[in-house]
C-alpha cells in the first residue's frame, strides 16, 4: 500500500494574473489580494484529487486549507491529519507539515504550489522521500513539477506500481524583486528525488543562448513589419528575448519579463496584468497575442504569462495567437504545451500550429494540452 503525503500552499498563484511575478511573502500576498488576485492552489489541488478518484491507498495530510479541506470537498475518507497549521498558514507551516509527513512514514509527498513552496518543502525534506509538485504557482521553473494537476495524479499512480523508478529533479527559484525589475536571476537550491515519468513531469527551464540573438532579431523584424501594416490591430506581447528584440526594432520601451501591448501608433501599456489587458481589449477590439514557449519546458501558455488568462484569450480570439520561437529553442524543446485552466479552450488551442522561427519563416509544430 502506498502512503501518500499531500500538502497544499493555499495562497500559491495569487500573484499571477495581477502581474506580481510571484506570491512569496505576506506583503506580496496582501498586495495581490487588494488587486483582486485569487489563489490558484485550491482549484489545482481539487483537480489533482479528482484525478485520484480511484486511489485506495492511505493519504496523510495537513489540516484546514493545507490539505484536509480539499480532501473533504472531493469526498475522500480514510485520510490522516498529521499537522494543524495556523490560519492563515505560512512558510513555517509548510516546513513543519513536510517534517510531520516524513515522520508519518509517507512514501512520497505531493505538494501544491510553485517554486517558493518547493524551496520550503526542500528545506524540511532532508532527502527523506521523493516529492512531486502539483503546479499552482506563478514561478514554476523547478523540474519537480508535473505538467498539470492531472499529470501529477497519473505520475503518482505510476509510481505506486514501481517505487524504485526515480529521477533527480532541480529545485530552483527566481528572485521576485529582481523579476519585478525586469531581471531573471535563478538560483539552484538543491536536488530531490521525483518519480521518473518523462510524459508527465516537466523539464527544468533552459536559459536563452547568445547564439539565438540573430534569429530573435529576424523574428522581431518580421513582427515589426506586420504591426506597421495593421494600424488598427493591438499586439499583446508575452515575455522573452523576441519581445526585447521587437521593442528595440520598434524603438519602444519594454518591461522584458512583463506583458506589454503595442500597435503601429506606439506603446499602449507596459507590464500589464489581467484587468489592464481586459481594459485594453474593451477599447481596441482587434488584437493578436504574441507568445513564446519556455525553453525546454515547452509551456506556451500557463507558465510565466498567467496574465494572458483564458479571459484574455477568449476576448482576443483563440485564432489570433502568434507563437514565436528561435530554431535553437525549438530544437531544445521536444513538446509545446498549454494549460490555461480551461479544458475546452486548451483543446481548441491544441493541434498543429505555425511557429514563426525566423524572418517570415514558419514551422509547423504540434501543441498539446496537459
Amino acid at each position: 500500500m502506498l502512503k501518500l503525503g499531500f500538502l497544499v500552499n493555499p495562497i500559491a498563484g495569487i500573484g499571477g494574473k495581477v502581474g506580481l511575478k510571484g506570491s512569496d511573502g505576506q506583503a506580496t500576498q496582501e498586495k495581490a489580494t487588494k488587486m483582486g488576485g485569487q489563489p490558484v492552489a485550491p482549484d489545482s489541488a481539487l483537480e489533482f484529487l479528482q484525478a485520484l478518484a480511484n486511489f485506495n491507498d492511505k493519504i496523510y495530510t495537513c489540516g484546514g486549507a493545507m490539505g484536509e479541506d480539499c480532501l473533504k470537498e472531493v469526498g475522500m475518507t480514510g485520510y490522516e491529519v498529521v499537522y494543524m497549521p495556523g490560519d492563515p498558514s505560512n512558510a513555517e507551516d509548510t516546513k513543519t507539515g513536510v517534517a510531520k509527513l516524513v515522520e508519518a512514514g509517507v512514501d512520497i509527498i505531493a505538494f501544491c504550489g510553485g517554486d517558493g513552496t518547493a524551496r520550503d518543502v526542500y528545506s524540511a525534506l532532508n532527502d527523506a522521500v521523493p516529492v512531486i509538485g502539483i503546479p499552482a504557482g506563478v514561478k514554476m521553473y523547478s523540474s519537480v513539477f508535473a505538467l498539470s494537476p492531472k499529470a501529477a495524479a497519473i505520475a503518482i499512480q505510476t509510481f505506486a506500481g514501481n517505487m524504485e523508478s526515480l529521477a533527480d529533479a532541480e529545485i530552483v527559484d527566481a528572485d521576485e524583486e529582481l523579476l519585478r525589475n525586469g531581471e531573471l536571476a535563478m538560483s539552484l537550491f538543491g536536488i530531490v528525488k521525483t518519480p521518473f515519468d518523462q510524459a508527465n513531469i516537466q523539464s527544468a527551464k533552459s536559459p536563452s543562448s547568445p547564439d539565438e540573438r540573430e534569429f530573435a532579431e529576424a523574428i522581431a523584424k518580421s513582427l515589426a513589419e506586420e504591426i506597421k501594416s495593421k494600424p488598427d490591430m493591438v499586439y499583446i506581447l508575452g515575455p522573452g528575448t523576441v519581445k526585447t528584440a521587437l521593442m528595440k526594432e520598434l524603438g519602444l520601451e519594454t518591461s522584458f519579463l512583463g506583458i506589454d501591448a503595442v500597435q503601429k501608433r506606439g506603446l499602449i501599456g507596459l507590464d500589464l496584468n489581467e484587468n489592464k489587458l481586459l481594459d485594453i481589449l474593451n477599447k481596441y477590439p482587434k488584437a493578436s497575442i504574441v507568445i513564446t514557449p519556455i525553453g525546454a519546458q515547452g509551456f506556451v501558455l500557463g507558465r510565466g504569462n498567467q496574465q494572458i488568462s483564458e479571459k484574455i484569450i477568449k476576448k482576443a480570439g483563440p485564432d489570433n495567437i502568434i507563437i514565436v520561437a528561435t530554431p535553437q529553442k525549438l530544437a531544445a524543446t521536444p513538446r509545446l504545451l498549454i494549460h490555461t485552466g480551461d479544458k475546452d479552450l486548451d483543446e481548441r488551442l491544441s493541434g498543429f500550429r505555425k511557429i514563426l522561427n525566423g524572418y517570415r519563416n514558419w514551422e509547423m509544430r504540434k501543441v498539446e494540452s496537459t
